[in-house]
This record gives C-alpha cells, structure tokens and sequence, in this order.
C-alpha cells in the first residue's frame, strides 16, 4: 500500500474508495470523479478574475457536499434578501468580493486583485492569502488547508504549503478520495496563468498493475474551467464546464522537474500545472497537534488528511 494511501487510512479511517470504471473511447479507465452538479457555476468575467471564480466554485461544493459543517457557517451570505436561500447570484456576488475585496466587522480586506499588503494581484500568493482570510471570517474552524506549488512562499502565509514542490499524483488523487475541493493554477512558461477546479483524475494500470498511478501510465484530468462557462451553452449548466485532458509527465525547463503539462483548449498553448490549493472540512473539532499545521489566522487545524462526509 502506497504511503499516501497508509496516511488516509491511519488518520481518518477512510477505507480507500474503490476506483470507478470508465471509458474514453473503449480503453477502460480507473480513477475518482466528485459530483460535479455540487460545484458552483461561476463564470470568470472581465478584467479576469479567474482564481477567484475558481475558488468559489470550489467552495460551493464544500457548501452544497458538507451542510452539516458549512450551513451554519456565512461562507456564502444571502445577498439578495427577495429570493430565500444562498442561490446562484449569492455565489455570483460572492466571487465578485473574492476578487475586489469585502469589509468584515467593518475592516477592509483585500481580494485577490485588489491588493494593499504588497502581494502582486492575481499572484498566487493573493489567491492563496486571500483564499485563508475569507475562511477565517466567514467559515472559522470549518476547514482543512494544504496546498503544493512550484514557487517559493515569500509573502504568502506559510500554513500547509508545500513550496517548491510542483503539485503530484498521490497529493492530488488523495485529495479527491478524501472528498477535498482543489483549484489548479495553470501557468505558461512565458504568458498566460489561468485557475481551474479539479474535479476527477484516471488512469489507466497498465505498468505495475497495483491499482495506484505509476509514471509511463496514461493519465487524464476533468476539471472546471470558469473561462468555459462563458463560452458554452447556458442550457446545459452543470456539464458544459467539464473538460478532461491527456497530462503527460514531462521535464519542464522551467521548474527543471517532472509536472503535468498539456494544451489548453482556449488557445492550444501549453500549461503547466504549477500551483494546487486544497480544502476539506473539519467534522470533529480543533484539534492542537501537530502544531505545525495549525492555522493561526482563526485557529482552523490543518493537515494533509482528509475525511469524506457525503450528505
């Protein structure tokens, strides 16, 4: 048994999931895929807010997946008093304070493009920072961080962040078992950053036969693209956002390590997946230990352990 697979187990509980059957063509796949009807359907609007429609998303589905952990919580607010309930538009608006900024017991905070504290907008330690304020107001002691990226941490709040470390395999396959939401921060050698939504990872067993992901696999990804949503059908809302690509392990010159790559649909550019950001609930309490990997901006632990509480 691999060790990430040991480390679910041992600290949660979790029986491994046994990994659905799919098809691509007629080359059966094995894998895990979350309910993507559970997801927001935020779109990413001019000038380009991205990670912040990205995040939303994510969070929705902890908000719709997990009410028994959120649905106290003010994670999503009721902007709109005239309809009931939190609904598209709240989680529209929403985005829209994740991005811009939001006041909270009348303090004023940055959103991840609009920035006082010396972080580039829109860089990933805006996202990262930003992410970890909006759960400390909104959500307190809810929520489970962990992140990996390629970069080094500099301005960003050193709480569960794997730095210098391009997002792998067992961290985000093991997120997915663990019924985690994940944002992916998809960057271009030179140009273009962009931020998706994994939602399920495959592969196919067809080296080491263990039933776990080995390197010369074949792999694919679905994730939801908030670019997507603005470009396809309006009909179909909860599906037409869902896209799946190859990832071929490759040796970066940027990072000088093995990462995923592959050729966004927007523009055939090839990316590469720099930055993964996780969140999962907390179901029994705060707990002290490892004090490492506590959060000390409202006190959420944190550890790269996860626990799957479907509704």
């Amino acid at each position: 048994m691999r060790h990430w697979q040991r480390l679910c187990v041992a600290l949660c509980g979790l029986a491994l999931l046994g990994a659905p059957s799919v098809s691509y063509g007629q080359v059966p796949w094995q894998g895990v895929s979350l309910d993507i009807t559970d997801y927001g359907h935020v779109r990413n609007i001019s000038p380009g807010y991205c990670a912040a429609a990205a995040t939303i998303n994510s969070f929705a589905y902890l908000w719709n997946t997990y009410p028994e952990v959120y649905g106290s919580t003010q994670l999503f607010r009721d902007y709109d008093s005239t309809t009931p309930g939190i609904d598209q538009a709240d989680f529209d608006l929403a985005m829209i304070e994740l991005a811009e900024g939001w006041t909270y017991n009348g303090v004023s905070r940055d959103g991840i493009y609009a920035r006082t504290d010396g972080c580039p907008p829109g860089a990933s330690a805006a996202f990262w920072n930003t992410k970890l304020q909006w759960l400390s107001d909104w959500a307190p002691y809810t929520t489970m961080v962990g992140g990996q990226m390629a970069f080094t941490k500099n301005l960003h709040y050193d709480i569960g962040l794997q730095d210098q470390t391009v997002p792998q395999w067992n961290f985000l396959y093991g997120c997915l078992l663990g019924g985690c939401d994940i944002e992916l921060g998809l960057y271009q050698q030179v140009g273009d950053a962009h931020a998706v939504t994994l939602s399920g990872m495959y592969f196919q067993d067809t080296v080491a036969a263990n039933n776990w992901w080995d390197i010369g696999e074949p792999i694919r990804f679905e994730y939801i693209d908030p670019n997507q949503y603005a470009y396809s059908d309006t009909n179909d809302p909860d599906y037409a956002a869902i896209r799946a690509w190859e990832a071929p392990i490759t040796a970066d010159v940027t990072y000088n390590v093995n990462c995923f790559e592959f050729d966004w649909w927007q523009n055939d550019n090839t990316f590469t997946v720099g930055l993964a950001f996780a969140e999962a609930p907390v179901t029994s309490g705060p707990t002290p230990e490892p004090s490492a990997f506590v959060l000390l901006l409202s006190g959420i632990p944190m550890a790269l352990w996860v626990r799957r509480r479907k509704r």
